[in-house]
């Protein structure tokens, strides 16, 4: 039912794959094409995966997915603005999600450029208009995930 709850706040920034949801169990939706890649946003320095930026921050990395992060940030603290770090999509029976940077996704041909900057800017749309959501409500929104496949050709949640 959350699922069901953001794909229908969010269906203005992007269609998603949702038809119906009959049940608390059973959600109906489109057969799209997987895009192997999860785009994580992250609007504080936080985590305990090995996937997280605060894990490596930690250690002392401060080039993180391509990203370079300043010296002195704390745990939990908000950034500066939310960013994304991407990771392959582990799927089932033990994967495990693999650390991306924006050019390793292009170089490998994973989606064109034209596709990637479509996936960035429509989650950055997604978690600002999520953090505006939960911010009413008295919640943070730390980080999220975001999913895609196309539909038809069309980008699709």
């Amino acid at each position: 039912m959350l699922s069901a709850f953001w794909f229908e706040q969010t269906k203005h920034i992007i269609a998603n794959h949702m038809i119906e949801m009959p049940n608390a169990n059973v959600l109906i939706g489109k057969d799209c094409k997987p895009i192997p890649v999860e785009m994580v946003v992250r609007g504080y320095i936080s985590g305990v995966t090995n996937t997280s930026i605060w894990g490596s921050y930690a250690k002392g990395e401060r080039m993180i997915y391509g990203l370079k992060f300043p010296k002195g940030l704390k745990k939990n603290q908000k950034l500066p603005q939310p960013v994304i770090t991407p990771t392959t999509h582990g799927g089932g029976k033990g994967g495990h999600d693999e650390r991306l940077t924006r050019e390793e996704i292009i170089k490998r041909k994973i989606v064109d450029n034209k596709l990637y900057e479509q996936m960035e800017k429509t989650s950055l749309e997604l978690f600002n208009y999520g953090s505006k959501l939960c911010k009413k409500r008295g919640l943070y929104l730390v980080d999220t995930k975001y999913e895609f496949g196309l539909y038809k050709g069309k980008l699709t949640l």
